[in-house]
């Protein structure tokens, strides 16, 4: 690309229009040639005049310059903006535009003059970032129209649903009112918005949901035990991936997805982890999903729940395959455990079953009201006896 072909050199040719003081205030306010955007009192403090006033030059300034016949070259960029656009569904996410744009355009000061010049044509919109939308160009009123009409819908439908949903289930959802919409549309809309929040496996979700967004050190857990880590792990490692994963937050005043590192207290994840219920101690400080098969509770309630689910009495070395699948635990340790004759039988062939007292409380537990939960004391006690050895 030539030196000629810059949008630095394009402004100044356009620039060159202006008086003097009005050439400045053009310049300082849209901060073509600085690293500085100046406000109105900037500029007002600077000239010893008012804002009121700067604003009345830049408003008349911007109306002088219309007035020209457009250049060859001012066509050109003018014609690449809208190709842009158009590749891209008629509207485009600010940094995506910016970064297509830097292909053919190589200015330092791009986005500053790509506002100016298009501000200058007048059919290009460009969308300043806010709490709801990231910065965004689009191509007419019509297409800035569907994206607000689009979150809406689609704020309106989580907030319903409360819970996830993939691109085609809020298509299918969304597709009597907008016969119009696909996945690649939908997709770029909401990549605007800074409400909604893609999570790892490509559900879309309301960034204020725990699920979508982790705040508390337990949440963090399982948004990475679930969709990263997928396996046991010990709460000390866990912790160290917690403080280094840089978690979506909030934006304030920017235009992207902001982040922000607290530190974290290794036994403050145990603590938040042991008394909630999504998570399992499996031993030795490992944590499991309860949803990936691992229950609660001490090795003799996890011996009964495999008798239980067993059709058939089963040998030591049967439960023991079992249940080092739900615990970190030693053979012996099983062994101990299955010579409670009060929650445990031997057969004559040397396999377990339950006792008769176990099985006796089954059945008054399914006639009668249902009882609360066993709590956790007796495994609390075990486990941060083996934590704390």
């Amino acid at each position: 690309m030539t030196q000629n072909n810059t949008l630095s050199n394009l402004t100044k040719s356009i620039l060159k229009n202006l008086t003097g003081r009005n050439k400045n205030i053009i310049e300082k306010r849209f901060g073509l040639f600085s690293d500085k955007k100046y406000t109105l009192q900037d500029i007002g403090n600077e000239l010893h005049i008012t804002r009121e006033r700067i604003r009345q030059i830049e408003k008349e300034s911007i109306k002088t310059l219309k007035q020209f016949k457009p250049t060859k070259e001012f066509n050109k960029f003018i014609s690449e903006v809208k190709k842009i656009l158009i590749a891209n569904n008629g509207f485009c996410e600010e940094n995506k535009f910016f970064a297509i744009l830097s292909k053919k355009y190589n200015d330092k000061n791009l986005d500053k003059f790509t506002i100016f010049l298009t501000t200058l044509n007048g059919s290009i919109i460009h969308v300043e970032a806010n709490n709801c939308y990231k910065a965004y160009w689009a191509i007419n009123k019509e297409k800035t129209a569907l994206i607000k009409n689009v979150l809406q819908n689609v704020t309106d439908l989580l907030s319903h649903e409360q819970k996830p949903l993939t691109t085609q289930q809020i298509l299918e959802r969304l597709a009597p009112n907008n016969k119009n919409l696909n996945s690649k549309i939908l997709e770029n809309i909401l990549s605007i918005n800074n409400k909604i929040y893609k999570n790892p496996i490509g559900e879309y979700g309301l960034i204020s949901w725990s699920n979508i967004r982790p705040y508390s050190a337990k949440d963090k857990a399982y948004f990475l035990m679930k969709y990263y880590i997928k396996k046991p792990i010990h709460f000390r490692d866990l912790a160290k991936l917690i403080q280094s994963y840089e978690f979506p937050t909030l934006v304030k005043e920017s235009n992207s997805i902001a982040t922000k590192k607290k530190n974290i207290n290794i036994q403050t994840v145990h603590n938040e982890l042991i008394k909630d219920n999504r998570f399992t101690l499996i031993g030795h400080g490992q944590y499991a999903l309860q949803e990936w098969g691992y229950t609660k509770g001490a090795i003799k309630d996890v011996i009964i729940n495999i008798l239980q689910a067993s059709n058939s009495p089963l040998s030591e070395y049967e439960i023991s395959q079992v249940a080092h699948k739900q615990r970190i635990v030693k053979d012996s340790t099983i062994h101990l455990s299955l010579s409670d004759k009060k929650l445990f039988q031997k057969t004559q062939d040397n396999k377990y079953i339950l006792s008769k007292s176990v099985l006796q409380k089954q059945n008054t537990d399914l006639t009668s009201t249902p009882t609360p939960k066993p709590t956790q004391n007796t495994q609390d006690k075990e486990e941060y006896k083996i934590l704390n050895a």
